[in-house]
């Protein structure tokens, strides 16, 4: 990822008294980065479990810059989610010596946000697709709480199975528990089937 002409050194983890300097040429620099990152993985953005990552830039000053995130969700529509930059959990304090506490390198904190753009842990808050998450969510535990014994003898998965075996298996459980069979069905549908 590393570029001679960063303004800010991406392999460099900026200390927490860098001067106003130094800290803008570190957020424009992530910016850069990830940028870049979006152009490689696809001409139409990056695709994460909120939807496709179309943009990213820089929202407030220091001590309050958050990266800013614009995506096309899943559920359709353009939605932005924000990660700040400044905040004390993405301080590192050094366990030993008299180091200066640190943040992360521009390149560290990159592969970081891309861990977390893909798993779904940065979305916008009023993005209809992870209201509807919730719902499924909701509906499948309330599936586990209104039939625990269907949830008990629920088929296992069997690697040495064929899958007419495996076929079998759910057809007894249906079966043996026709109404929690139907309830599942109706819990376990696709995200889009719970958006509003």
């Amino acid at each position: 990822m590393a570029r001679k002409d960063y303004p800010f050194p991406p392999d460099t983890a900026p200390t927490v008294d860098a001067t106003d300097e130094e800290a803008a040429a570190y957020e424009q620099t992530i910016v850069r980065v990830l940028s870049e990152w979006i152009g490689q993985v696809g001409r139409d953005g990056a695709h994460g479990h909120s939807g496709v990552l179309l943009s990213v830039g820089l929202k407030g000053s220091r001590p309050n810059t958050e990266i800013a995130f614009h995506y096309r969700s899943h559920a359709g529509g353009e939605y932005d989610a924000y990660w700040p930059l400044w905040d004390d959990e993405s301080l590192i304090v050094p366990a030993i010596g008299d180091l200066t506490p640190f943040y992360e390198s521009p390149n560290s904190l990159a592969s970081i946000i891309v861990a977390n753009w893909a798993d779904g842990s940065i979305q916008g808050n009023d993005d209809p697709y992870w209201a509807a998450v919730r719902r499924q969510e909701q509906a499948m535990a309330d599936w586990r709480a209104a039939f625990p014994e269907a949830l008990a003898a629920l088929p296992t998965h069997d690697p040495e199975a064929t899958d007419d075996e495996r076929r079998a298996a759910w057809e007894e459980w249906a079966r043996r528990y026709p109404e929690a069979a139907e309830r599942r069905a109706e819990a376990w549908r696709s995200v889009e089937d719970f958006l509003e």
